[in-house]
């Protein structure tokens, strides 16, 4: 069963790039597979064409190391080798009939333009539906002590 399971979302979790959510999953399982997809996997395999197309245009990233909209953030990622991380805790609201707010806690080990760091955090996204697709327009990160 868990291997079935497995299966179901590695396949459906693929789909995101090419023709956006599965309809066979809960807006809640969409909304963290398209989180694991986008803000995580595409940024450490550098899928830049996923970012391109999932980030949205008026996107806005917040951390401790700064602001960024959609460009700075695409300019980051050729120098930022995230080496490993941990995804636990989620939980999604839906904020309005075409918004989503997700939150979960990560755990990462990265290099940004050879120096390394590591942190803790609680992240949160937002994810709009645009004209039948759905687009990350805002993602925070908060470190937890």
């Amino acid at each position: 069963m868990k291997k079935a399971l497995s299966i179901v979302v590695v396949l459906a979790i693929s789909s995101l790039s090419v023709a956006g959510f599965s309809s066979k999953l809960t807006l809640e399982e969409q909304i963290i597979a398209a989180e694991k997809r986008v803000i995580w996997e595409a940024v450490s395999k550098k899928q830049m064409d996923v970012l391109r197309e999932f980030l949205a245009d008026d996107y806005l990233d917040v951390s401790d190391v700064g602001v960024f909209n959609k460009s700075e953030t695409l300019q980051l990622i050729p120098d930022l080798n995230l080496r490993d991380y941990s995804l636990d805790k989620f939980k999604v609201i839906k904020a309005g009939r075409d918004t989503a707010i997700v939150t979960y806690e990560a755990i990462q080990h990265w290099t940004l333009k050879g120096q390394e760091g590591s942190s803790h955090v609680r992240a949160s996204s937002v994810w709009v539906e645009h004209g039948g697709k759905w687009l990350v327009v805002f993602h925070q990160e908060s470190t937890l002590n």
